[in-house]
């Protein structure tokens, strides 16, 4: 129907603003990491390498979320979107383990 295909369009739209972030988020962590090997020892830095890895995982788990999420909307119901749902809370919390916590 057509409240389908709105939830779909609103679900691809955050999923691709939320890549956006995350692309953003990744640029600030290589910048970061360049700043804060050119300038060793500074914790300054470091501090901000750390903020902008940190910034990263979050942005990459919103990204997954909103993945999830616009899968979801293009698919009926089925056992299959539990187990996609089961699939990515695994890989979320793995990123997050990476991360360091959450």
């Amino acid at each position: 129907g057509v409240g389908a295909s709105a939830a779909m369009e609103a679900a691809l739209r955050a999923a691709i603003s939320a890549e956006a972030d995350a692309l953003g988020a990744s640029r600030r962590v290589r910048m970061a990491s360049g700043a804060e090997a050119s300038s060793s020892r500074s914790p300054h830095a470091a501090r901000a390498a750390q903020e902008a890895r940190a910034e990263r995982s979050e942005a990459d788990a919103r990204l997954i979320d909103a993945l999830r999420d616009a899968l979801l909307a293009t698919l009926p119901p089925s056992p299959a979107q539990e187990e996609l749902a089961a699939v990515v809370k695994a890989a979320r919390a793995e990123c997050g383990a990476a991360a360091g916590g959450g």
